[in-house]
């Protein structure tokens, strides 16, 4: 019979202090429930879509392609600017099942509102299982970078109980950012390692050295994901593989929502402007000197929100302003690369 791997939590405690789950350095970048016994769907939507509010997040007209064996399929999205998807929800009439998820900026939302608690106790219910998690750790100084990850694995960091070495594939450049996936992309537990600086395009010294590392666990018909993964994040996180990731749960510190996602918008906007600024920018100079600095700028902009630079409704222009000023103006400024 092939060995179980599910997880067996490895306590945090003894290698870095008291965890603080509400406070954790580990957080949650995707989320899948499966909600089953669920017959009457369109009142359990409701029931959902009244919980959601608490998170700044409603149920949508706008329909999702759903799975095979799967009805219906609705949005989720920011209360505020429709736009914003941050996750589905999906019915099976054939096996009275709901499928609740939850993107990234939907964890986000979720995280900052009320930190999970609804989705805690929606996981430890009997009829409901965890499907897919995906747990994340930024080190923005890049102490751990893609060559300490590829030593790692050759040195058998990664290596399960029985001795054998997972897959690994590389991905991406130096220029753009590497990716490396440690495990294979159906398999009950992958490693995602990527150069989130490089890949946002930060010049910043702060930040242009930023690694990102996921861990991306898929539940199957042999091994569950624990429903109190939730509130044991960086305890599960570390017992992923120990010896590996001990160092991000001694020195990882916490960091908020409105940072992180604050952070990945004024990289976006600064490049956004940069790349006008190439294009346009000899023009709108003339055109500000030529019509004034009021008319030209009612020339050159229009109303309304951009698509391409969506971002929770609680990272306002305020908080952009006051603490990624100058990364919005150093990304502008960037020269290209020759």
């Amino acid at each position: 019979m092939p060995e179980s791997k599910e997880l067996n939590i490895v306590n945090t405690i003894n290698k870095s202090g008291k965890v603080f789950p509400r406070i954790s350095q580990v957080f949650v970048d995707y989320l899948t429930l499966s909600i089953n016994g669920i017959s009457d769907h369109a009142t359990y939507f409701n029931w959902v879509n009244f919980q959601l509010k608490e998170s700044q997040l409603k149920v949508s007209n706008r329909r999702v392609t759903v799975p095979i064996g799967y009805d219906i399929g609705y949005q989720i999205c920011d209360v505020n600017y429709e736009d914003i998807v941050c996750g589905s929800l999906k019915f099976s009439e054939k096996y009275n099942r709901v499928l609740l998820e939850l993107s990234g900026k939907g964890c986000q939302m979720v995280e900052f509102y009320n930190s999970f608690s609804w989705f805690e106790s929606l996981a430890q219910q009997e009829n409901n299982n965890i499907k897919r998690i995906d747990l994340a750790i930024d080190d923005f100084q890049g102490r751990r970078n893609i060559e300490w990850f590829d030593k790692a694995h050759s040195r058998g960091l990664f290596n399960s109980s029985t001795g054998r070495r997972p897959v690994k594939r590389n991905m991406g450049d130096k220029q753009n950012g590497r990716t490396r996936y440690i495990g294979g992309q159906t398999a009950y537990r992958q490693v995602c390692i990527y150069e989130k600086g490089k890949q946002l395009d930060l010049d910043d010294d702060h930040f242009k050295e930023w690694v990102r590392v996921e861990v991306r666990l898929n539940a199957n018909s042999r091994d569950m994901i624990p429903k109190e993964i939730l509130k044991c994040k960086s305890d599960y996180f570390f017992s992923v593989y120990p010896k590996a990731f001990s160092y991000f749960v001694k020195n990882g510190k916490y960091v908020p929502p409105v940072y992180r996602g604050g952070l990945v918008f004024a990289a976006s906007l600064g490049r956004s402007a940069r790349n006008s600024r190439r294009q346009y920018g000899k023009i709108n100079r003339e055109l500000l000197e030529v019509m004034g600095r009021d008319k030209g700028l009612l020339m050159i902009t229009r109303p309304g929100k951009s698509t391409k630079l969506e971002r929770p409704s609680f990272i306002t222009n305020e908080y952009i302003a006051e603490v990624f000023a100058d990364l919005v103006i150093s990304s502008a400024l960037k020269q290209p690369t020759k």
